[in-house]
Parts: C-alpha cells; structure tokens; sequence
C-alpha cells in the first residue's frame, strides 16, 4: 500500500532530489576576444557568442576530468573557470569564466 511513498522518502532521506536539475549560467570571456554566454542544463549546454545571430546546442560527453560539450562543429571544454571553445574551422581560444 505504501510501496510508491517509499522510492521518494528514500530520496529526501540520502539528500537525492526528484525534481529537474536547475539551469547553470556562465559568461566566458576568451583571448581572441570572442565572448560567451553559455546555459548549461542536463546534458546539453547552449553556447550563444556574443555579436552572432542563434546559438549552438551542444551535447554532454564523457570527460576524464571537467567539461566536455559538442556537436558537429563547435566544442566547449575545460574545468572551473577555464575553458577552450573550438567553432568550425576557426583556431580554438582559451577561456575564462567571469
């Protein structure tokens, strides 16, 4: 009668949360002078940079250590506050959180 009440107190009790991971903001700001507004939420981060029409959707991968986010064409990695950001064919830039 009680098994549904179950799973969710168990959850409260260990401190696991069942409802939706909030969004993480970050602006980066890069040596080649690019600048990024990033929405990190799930597995997927949305890069727009600043003075470009749209943004970039990036998916989550496997990183030994840090961040790792990609698509077809653009890529955001790093740990902390430091961050490379590649895009197309374009020399990728180190960045920086502000």
């Amino acid at each position: 009668m009680y098994k549904h009440a179950v799973i969710p107190a168990v959850a409260v009790v260990l401190g696991l949360s069942t409802a939706p991971a909030a969004a993480v903001t970050a602006t980066y700001t890069c040596r080649d002078g690019t600048e990024l507004h990033v929405d990190f939420a799930r597995n997927m981060a949305r890069v727009s940079v600043k003075g470009t029409a749209g943004a970039a959707t990036l998916t989550q991968q496997m990183a030994a250590d840090g961040f790792w986010y990609t698509n077809q064409k653009s890529g955001l990695r790093g740990k902390g506050t430091l961050a490379t950001w590649t895009n197309g064919s374009r020399a990728a830039t180190e960045c920086k959180a502000d």
